[in-house]
């Protein structure tokens, strides 16, 4: 299996689940869904520094690992108009203090260490939204498309 084909379904999984955080074997697992393959060569592939900036600037995927040890798989795609990102930037989450406000992934204990505080596009801080630091600029991005109407 060439690298491609291991992106796109990294990416398909992303798009379905918006974001994720289990072991890495399992999100191949999920990714790669009825199918037999070798998790460890895969593995390796996911796990270098280079496929990870590929996934992030060609394939809008968001892989990392946590500081629990598992893997983190965010989608970070934008909608094209105004409306759906309104939809998205205006949503509230339950426990929004350690919920990103991007990927929604609720961090727990985790928060103080995981989520940073989120910034207006022309880095003004939000102090009632937390942000993932690789989901930032995707949060910013979001922003600008809801206030363009």
């Amino acid at each position: 299996m060439d690298s491609q084909e291991i992106l796109r379904k990294m990416q398909r999984l992303a798009r379905e689940l918006q974001a994720i955080r289990r072991p890495l074997d399992v999100l191949i697992g999920l990714a790669h869904r009825g199918e037999t393959v070798d998790k460890a060569a895969i593995s390796n592939i996911l796990r270098r520094e280079a496929t990870q900036r590929k996934l992030a600037l060609n394939w809008e995927t968001v892989l990392y690992r946590h500081t629990t040890g598992q893997y983190v798989l965010i989608c970070t795609a934008l909608p094209d108009n105004a409306k759906d990102a309104q939809i998205l930037t205006t949503r509230r989450l339950i426990n929004s203090r350690e919920a990103c406000a991007f990927c929604g992934l609720v961090e727990n204990s985790f928060a103080p260490i995981e989520l940073t505080v989120a910034t207006s596009p022309v880095g003004i801080p939000i102090q009632s939204e937390r942000v993932h630091p690789r989901c930032a600029l995707s949060w910013q991005r979001l922003k600008l498309i809801a206030e363009g109407k």
